[in-house]
């Protein structure tokens, strides 16, 4: 029975219902407690440091950790609140500032041929882009050289340019009623790997709104979307689980059924799905949606 619960109930978002009945339905808030402060914390042995870290279950790491007690101790010359700590720890996460995307790659090795040419072409382009400014190679850096390159080359020149770069936008004259209106086509990419991973309903489909809120609040009309995915095997067994990880199965059905009831709530087709299976992506989920939209510039 034990077994079954954990399945069902993801401690993030659920907890088991009491089966008792309840004397009353008024809900009872304790009065909030002052903002602890971590005493001792920018005086604390690498030991204590590491203990604190597991106790708190931080999503930054050890040396993350280290940064901040160098920081309050040298600089602000105290020591933090929880909340500050807390605050810190989610604006570091991988949600927040693509930490894996822009993460320096100083070893690379890679075993397929394929992959290999795609590097070397990349590592071309970076050269020609960049020439002699120093620029370290990531993830983000490889998804975005190409339209770098196109726009050195000078042929973007119906790409729309703004402070907000959070999207692309084209612009391109339609035929309205039979006379020419400029307009503008925009493609807005949403990546929610990190929240699908750990409360995959919400997850996935926070994922899409974030694809439609965007646009939205630009006076753009949202009329298409794409879902490209990747995950392990959902048919492995459940004891194969990896440590303090979702079963693959939950991942990837929870994810599609996320995505699904936003989408369809909200009315928006999806023309294209595509999932793609990988025993690297165990315990994990790849989401990417990205959403077409037009507006009048």
């Amino acid at each position: 029975m034990q077994k079954i619960k954990n399945y069902i109930i993801n401690s993030v978002d659920s907890q088991e219902a009491r089966l008792e009945k309840q004397a009353s339905l008024e809900e009872k808030m304790k009065e909030p407690e002052d903002v602890a402060v971590i005493e001792g914390f920018i005086n604390m042995t690498d030991e204590d440091a590491e203990k604190f870290y597991q106790k708190y279950g931080f999503a930054m790491d050890l040396a993350d950790l280290k940064f901040c007690q160098a920081y309050f101790r040298d600089t602000e010359k105290r020591d933090p609140t929880m909340t500050e700590m807390k605050m810190i720890d989610t604006y570091w996460s991988d949600h927040c500032r693509h930490t894996t995307f822009l993460t320096k790659l100083e070893t690379i090795d890679i075993k397929w041929d394929l992959l290999q040419k795609i590097y070397e072409d990349y590592i071309t382009s970076r050269k020609y882009v960049y020439e002699d400014r120093k620029k370290d190679i990531c993830l983000m850096d490889v998804a975005t050289i190409a339209a770098k390159e196109l726009k050195k080359k000078g042929q973007l020149k119906d790409l729309d340019e703004s402070e907000e770069i959070n999207a692309c936008s084209i612009k391109a004259t339609i035929q309205v009623d039979g006379k020419p209106e400029e307009y503008l086509i925009m493609f807005k990419n949403e990546t929610h790997n990190h929240p699908t991973e750990i409360e995959p309903f919400g997850g996935a489909a926070t994922c899409l709104g974030g694809a439609i809120r965007d646009p939205l609040s630009g006076r753009v009309y949202v009329y298409q979307a794409m879902r490209v995915t990747g995950c392990g095997d959902p048919t492995v067994s459940i004891e194969k689980t990896l440590p303090n990880k979702l079963p693959q199965r939950k991942l990837t059905n929870e994810a599609a059924r996320g995505y699904s009831s936003y989408g369809n709530q909200i009315g928006l087709a999806t023309r294209t799905s595509n999932g793609n299976l990988s025993s690297r992506l165990c315990g994990k989920t790849f989401r990417n949606r990205s959403t077409s939209r037009c507006s009048t510039s």
